[in-house]
């Protein structure tokens, strides 16, 4: 599945659903960045080579 079939598939499902709720989907990124920076901030550690 190509980068573009998988957009034109995506991208009327986001249109439709923020023309429903327009907040609906910036709170969803927002909830998403939030847990990548708390698992980063719960452990620091992890991926780092010594």
């Amino acid at each position: 599945m190509s980068l573009r079939s998988v957009r034109s598939v995506f991208v009327p499902v986001v249109v439709r659903w923020r023309a429903a709720s327009p907040y609906t989907l910036d709170v969803a990124v927002a909830a998403i960045v939030l847990f990548a920076v708390s698992l980063q901030w719960m452990f620091p550690d992890e991926g780092t080579t010594r």
